[in-house]
């Protein structure tokens, strides 16, 4: 791999990002990208594509993503603009390669030292090269993506599909206006009633009834490890800041001997186990896929326990616990200033309206099927980002050549 190096800011250039007030944040076709990565949308781009979107200012300072699109950014945020004699996405993973925090500065308010990042001198491969492990990378990235899209509309269908049968009760109100309900079945139809009655949260479905979340599942807090517990590498423990919304993100993970994880077995967690953040992102729920490994729960994370008897199994309830109104709900009964907590029976206070036990039998053979493909789309994201995090550094160095890969 013959190589030359030169200066980031011969090969590429620097534009700096540009305010923009959050009223203007509309349902453009442009994305917005500021320090915290995507951040809504806007009618025109403030650069063309593609660009490498760096975080300049904030926690996340040297922060990258990748643009192959016009797009707005925002001033805490700079634009790099790659030469045509380089491939932008291989500069984008050879910046991602660099380890950017030796470039921030400041402390209460951290920063990219500009001026000295732009200097940094950077090897480049021959044009061939460098498309190669563009491709092979890039490959990796496109099916994160994709699994992403995919995940939202799997979302999207559960919650919509969720809201209509059990909040808005599309099916009852049709059949009380003597009309079929729409995209159902006669048999599954047949399992709605054609009538309301009164209740504590307003006119529901007759024969239904209002019950809070405790009635159906329980709710197991984590174990509160030790200070001298933690170490840099062993068994995973999911804390609070790994439960995202949808999912579990052990990136940044804490872990734990042998010993300690054997004292803590009973906390344990499994495929398709459902957490609740109690303390700071207090009512975020995520949902466990296969790492590979079973990481521990950690204090002030909660897992909800299910009774497969009563039929609200956790495919079942997935929908119910990301729903809009569930996350307020818990987000209103947080207590404490400098910091949210929440307590396992406020959360389980949560009042729903519980249909016949047939129709959640029959809600539960539409659903599982979702959250199921929803869980294996976030196996495949956590073994793609192994895949592409392993080879970046290698490929990059020229320690593994694209042949090798394709072996």
């Amino acid at each position: 791999m013959a190589e030359k190096s030169r200066p980031l800011k011969e090969i590429c250039k620097h534009q700096p990002g540009k305010y923009l007030a959050r009223s203007a944040y509309e349902n453009g076709p442009y994305k917005v990208y500021g320090s915290n990565s995507e951040m809504g949308h806007h009618r025109e781009p403030l650069y063309p594509g593609p660009m490498i979107v760096l975080a300049r200012i904030g926690a996340n300072a040297g922060a990258l993503r990748y643009s192959n699109e016009p797009a707005w950014i925002n001033n805490n945020a700079s634009a790099l603009i790659p030469d045509l004699a380089v491939n932008p996405r291989w500069l984008y993973y050879k910046l991602l390669s660099m380890s950017l925090d030796q470039y921030r500065a400041g402390t209460s308010q951290p920063f990219i030292a500009l001026d000295a990042l732009m200097s940094a001198m950077v090897d480049i491969p021959d044009r061939n090269t460098q498309n190669l492990i563009a491709d092979a990378l890039s490959a990796l990235d496109d099916k994160i993506e994709l699994n992403r899209r995919m995940n939202a509309t799997l979302e999207a269908m559960a919650r919509a599909l969720f809201q209509s049968w059990f909040v808005d009760f599309d099916p009852v109100h049709a059949k009380a206006e003597g009309r079929q309900p729409v995209g159902m079945d006669a048999e599954t139809a047949a399992l709605f009633p054609d009538s309301f009655e009164d209740s504590a949260l307003g006119p529901i479905p007759k024969g239904w009834e209002v019950m809070t979340l405790g009635h159906l599942i329980g709710l197991l807090n984590g174990f509160a490890f030790k200070s001298g517990d933690w170490m840099e590498c062993g068994v995973p423990v999911v804390k609070i800041g790994s439960v995202k919304p949808g999912y579990i993100d052990l990136d940044e993970g804490s872990f734990v001997s042998e010993k300690v994880a054997y004292e803590a077995s009973r906390f344990a967690l499994q495929v398709s186990d459902i957490l609740i953040g109690m303390t700071g992102y207090v009512g975020e729920v995520g949902i466990m896929y296969d790492l590979g490994v079973s990481p521990l729960l950690n204090q002030r994370v909660g897992k909800f326990e299910f009774n497969r008897k009563s039929g609200w199994t956790r495919e079942v309830c997935y929908p119910l616990l990301r729903h809009p109104r569930f996350k307020q709900f818990v987000v209103d009964r947080s207590v404490g200033s400098a910091q949210a907590n929440v307590s396992s029976s406020a959360i389980l206070e949560f009042p729903f309206v519980h249909p016949a036990e047939q129709l959640v039998r029959a809600f539960d053979e539409v659903i599982t099927p979702l959250v199921r493909k929803l869980i294996a789309n976030y196996q495949e994201i956590d073994q793609c980002r192994r895949n592409r995090d392993t080879l970046l550094p290698k490929l990059l160095s020229g320690d593994l050549r694209i042949g090798d890969v394709a072996a």
